[in-house]
């Protein structure tokens, strides 16, 4: 029988950091598409990516921090005297508070700044009505509605208002000379909302990351 083989926190973090950006190309390539076919459909799947690169980059934020005797078993680890399971764990605000818990814990001086409150808010808004990240997976529900009416909560005053709403999608492209403005038309506001702020926390936390890219 071959023998069980263990890996470090540091390595598993590697991998985390890997797989979010293999991810997150993929979500560049997807918005570079959707400005080229004008296919607003294409927002639902980007969202999902973004927010699944989200989840990874803070696994790996989580893991890169920790300290070694924290490590229970696998992907278990203690944080602050509790035991949390990476594995089994999807929602980004328990991944994001947990990532921030890793910080004061682990640093004097952690190394995120308010721009946190910010995303919390965001992820708290969210993951309301995705915590597993199986929101935007599949294009039907198991009623047969389409999956981005899900999103739309009339019991939620904060977006009441723009429930069933579309709007034009306009996108800078510093590609061309002379710069151009592009137009995406008929997107769900709200989808166009997350999509915008997912992709600023990506770029945030990439940017924290010990494996960061030069």
């Amino acid at each position: 029988m071959a023998e069980k083989r263990t890996y470090s926190s540091k390595y598993i973090a590697k991998r985390f950091y890997v797989s979010a950006i293999n991810f997150f190309d993929s979500c560049k390539i997807l918005k570079e598409y959707v400005i080229k076919n004008d296919n607003p459909s294409i927002i639902y799947p980007l969202i999902y990516l973004e927010r699944h690169t989200l989840e990874l980059i803070l696994k790996s934020l989580i893991l890169s921090e920790i300290k070694k005797q924290t490590i229970i078993n696998g992907l278990e680890v203690d944080i602050l005297g509790k035991r949390f399971d990476l594995s089994r764990t999807h929602s980004l605000d328990i991944l994001l508070d947990n990532y921030c818990n890793v910080q004061l814990e682990s640093r004097i001086v952690p190394i995120f700044d308010e721009r946190i409150k910010t995303f919390k808010d965001v992820i708290i808004k969210y993951d309301s009505y995705d915590r597993n990240g199986e929101f935007y997976k599949y294009p039907l529900t198991k009623t047969g509605k389409l999956t981005p009416n899900k999103l739309w909560n009339e019991s939620d005053s904060s977006i009441s208002n723009e429930i069933g709403k579309k709007d034009s999608y306009f996108i800078f492209d510093f590609d061309s000379l002379p710069t151009t403005i592009k137009q995406v038309y008929n997107v769900d506001k709200k989808a166009i909302f997350f999509k915008e702020q997912f992709f600023d926390m990506i770029l945030y936390f990439i940017d924290l990351s010990p494996f960061k890219r030069v």
